[in-house]
């Protein structure tokens, strides 16, 4: 129960449970980094490593082999104009774009800010197993404190999932440009399949309800009364805390000190108020906006400190109630925007907010890592750059809303041009606003461009960066994200141009088969008979970073190979794959012929069926 020393990273979270593999799976965010998508297909793929962020960034062939095998299974909603712009550019990003859809509320002045994960995993029997992850992280990087609840599949469950299965099947109607039939129809399934199941309450909890907000009729009310409240929320309202205290006698907050000295001591008069701890909390001003006047938009940066966002609240009756999930304690959260939401019950002596702040049983408690917090001042706090920063944040989505186009042209074999198709807002912000190829960093113009890029096709891509400067009375505010751009014009297969700058050299192909065909080639004993040599013990460990003409002999992948064929299931999967590496260029000096003789017999060797 909210133990500090209780950690669970989302890479665990996402791991298939044993046997069993990803079928399908839906996210959703606020904000969003293009490398943090890497996390879902590397823990799909990766269930034993350690570490997924430094599995990615070491061994780049393991990334496009967990990509090249799971980010088609994986849809990313975003709120528009939420997308970060990549600390630095990578090919492998061309194979996450069509996943990334990005989003508008129903309302437009709220914003979409669910922090949820609906995953259906397969084994080898057609057998299914369901998740629901809940949590007040988005996908980014952030260093934050925030929750994370899994709620696991059960025939015997005490929650309903039918909420997050109506509030998947919502989703592709929020989008603000046109949905292939094919992820429509894949979301769809998910959310058929997951409305017939039941998800377990984890201990101590005794019943739980899915609460989304903002989509459809479903709704969720606080209790009139309580006997105690905590709230833990790094935004606030004083009319929505006051709604959550549930009229309780004795309220304790725990939030961030920028946010409680905007309310002053007057507005928290009446509670308790606390911040974590020093030691605990390294502030960034540039925080996720949700609220009604607090956004700040992220810019540079990821944001640390407190970002959970939870109540407990103790019942006359000696049960308490745990609501945690994604929204804030501000009148936007739990009226405008589209939220997820989890109610947990159970009993006040293991789940109220004695139990929260001291843990018992010589466990770590909350109480141990925050302090008292007075605000600074009396009267609420004014500040004109919020307003600055809510106005350029609120440009930037309907730069998004507008469709935006760029027009493909091939001009020869190592160039394409692509012209911005954009009507820009009828504001002056249009007048500061920038924009680039995420790819090519260096060649930046004004929105109002009428001057394609000429890139290489590889540096093609459907994501925008956009930077936008405003002025206020005592400084400027700038801010940074990407949207998404329809592609249109000549057809260019950035895919397979990605394909080609990743696997640049037979090494890196062969690496890359082995992966496949499931043979980690940095851990692989290769026998005598393989390498010619008198020695039965002589370990083959290939080096990620040996030099191009080094490495793994294709017969290795002999064995792995033939193993297949009693997989045809297997064997199909990676079928495409290798017809797509078979279409690069250059490729028959890429790949060994030697494999795809052995291949081509394989494929005879499987009947047609095996690969349906």
């Amino acid at each position: 129960m909210l133990n500090p020393d209780d950690q669970v990273l989302l890479t665990d979270a996402l791991r298939p449970p044993p046997g069993f593999e990803i079928d399908y799976a839906v996210t959703t965010t606020y904000s969003l980094t293009l490398e943090s998508i890497l996390v879902a297909p590397m823990s799909f793929a990766m269930a034993s490593a350690d570490d997924v962020g430094t599995a990615a960034a070491n061994n780049p062939i393991a990334t496009l082999d967990a990509v090249q095998r799971h980010v088609d299974r994986t849809t990313v909603f975003v709120q528009a104009g939420g997308i970060h712009i990549p600390k630095s550019h990578s090919r492998i990003f061309a194979f996450l774009e069509d996943s990334v859809l990005e989003v508008e509320p129903p309302d437009q002045e709220g914003s979409f800010h669910p922090k949820m994960w609906a995953v259906r995993f397969a084994n080898d029997d057609n057998e299914v197993h369901h998740r629901v992850i809940v949590t007040s992280r988005n996908l980014t990087q952030d260093s934050s404190w925030d929750t994370v609840l899994v709620l696991e599949e059960a025939s015997d469950g005490e929650i309903n999932a039918i909420p997050a299965a109506e509030f998947i099947r919502a989703l592709p109607d929020l989008s603000t440009r046109p949905i292939s039939r094919k992820r429509r129809n894949e979301v769809e399934d998910l959310a058929t399949s997951l409305s017939t199941v039941r998800l377990t309450a984890p201990p101590p909890f005794t019943l739980g309800e899915l609460v989304p907000m903002g989509v459809g009729e479903a709704s969720w009310s606080f209790p009139q009364s309580a006997a105690r409240t905590l709230i833990i929320s790094p935004f606030l309202a004083a009319t929505q805390l006051e709604v959550a205290r549930a009229a309780a006698p004795d309220a304790m907050l725990i939030s961030r000190a920028d946010s409680m000295n905007e309310l002053g001591r007057k507005g928290l008069a009446s509670w308790d108020t606390f911040v974590l701890h020093a030691a605990a909390d390294h502030p960034d001003d540039e925080a996720e906006p949700d609220t009604d006047d607090e956004r700040r938009a992220p810019t540079r940066g990821f944001e640390t400190g407190l970002h959970a966002k939870t109540a407990i609240i103790d019942r006359h009756d000696g049960e308490s109630l745990t609501v945690t999930g994604s929204a804030n304690f501000t009148q936007s959260a739990w009226t405008r925007n589209v939220e997820f939401n989890v109610v947990l019950h159970g009993p006040t002596s293991m789940t109220g907010v004695d139990e929260v702040l001291s843990a018992g049983d010589g466990e770590v408690g909350l109480s141990s890592i925050i302090e008292p917090y007075t605000p600074e001042r009396w009267e609420p706090e004014t500040d004109a750059e919020r307003g600055v920063r809510y106005r350029i944040e609120n440009f930037h989505r309907q730069l998004a809303r507008s469709k935006p186009v760029l027009h493909l042209s091939i001009v020869d074999e190592e160039s394409v041009s692509a012209e911005l198709v954009l009507e820009p807002p009828a504001d002056d912000l249009s007048e500061t606003t920038q924009v680039w190829l995420y790819t090519v960093d260096t060649d930046i113009r004004d929105l109002r461009t009428d001057r394609p890029w000429v890139v290489a096709p590889v540096s093609i891509t459907a994501f925008l960066a956009v930077e936008t400067t405003a002025a206020y009375s005592s400084g400027t505010v700038t801010r940074r994200c990407v949207i998404t751009c329809e592609l249109t014009g000549d057809a260019v297969d950035r895919r397979k141009a990605a394909l080609a700058a990743i696997l640049s050299n037979p090494a890196s192909v062969l690496r890359y088969l082995a992966l496949l065909l499931g043979l980690d080639p940095t851990t692989h004993t290769v026998a005598s008979e393989v390498r010619g040599e008198a020695d039965s013990s002589t370990s083959m460990i290939l080096d990620w970073n040996s030099p191009p003409d080094g490495g793994l002999p294709a017969v290795v992948l002999f064995e792995p190979l033939m193993h297949a064929t009693r997989q045809p299931r297997e064997l199909a999967k990676i079928a495409n794959q290798i017809d797509e590496l078979r279409s690069m260029p250059d490729a028959e000096e890429r790949i060994p012929s030697d494999f795809l003789t052995m291949w081509d017999v394989v494929l005879e060797a499987v009947s047609p069926e095996g690969l349906s």
